[in-house]
């Protein structure tokens, strides 16, 4: 869903010594996503993961917390989601499927402002489709208004 974490600065060493590649950008450090220590659906230093991952909340999450989704509808979404993206995967080139934010708009650019006849091989319109969708999902139960889910650097 996005690009990068911010870290504090307070954090950054221990961040760095949990093997995180920490970045210096404006307005402050982060590491890119997908998390390095992230096998599967596991964390793999739960206890020990930097304060931004301890205190996110995606929309849904929110949802169930306050009791104003129900904790078996909040799983199919997470289902249907996870589907999608497992239905993306095949699609995409290999640099894509990590840093899925950082090339969407572009892959949007090139095949609406390409030539006609691009936009009409079944294949690439297939893509732009199915990440248009999940797009769609991500921000209907998942991105605050708050989080952008993707930079342009």
């Amino acid at each position: 869903m996005y690009d990068w974490v911010p870290v504090l600065d307070s954090e950054k060493e221990r961040v760095k010594r949990l093997g995180f590649d920490i970045e210096e950008h404006e307005p402050g450090a982060r590491f890119n996503l997908p998390c390095p220590r992230l096998n599967g659906c596991h964390c793999t230093i739960y206890p020990e993961r930097p304060s931004c991952c301890r205190t996110f909340r995606c929309k849904l999450l929110k949802g169930v917390e306050a009791g104003a989704v129900p904790p078996s509808e909040a799983m199919a979404v997470v289902v249907e989601a996870k589907s999608m993206i497992d239905e993306l995967r095949p699609m995409l080139k290999a640099d894509v499927r990590t840093n899925l934010g950082r090339h969407w708009a572009k892959l949007f650019d090139d095949w609406r402002n390409g030539p006609p006849e691009g936009r009409t091989d079944a294949s690439k319109s297939q893509l732009i489709l199915r990440l248009t969708a999940l797009n769609r999902l991500l921000d209907r139960h998942f991105r605050l208004n708050d989080q952008p889910w993707m930079t342009e650097e």
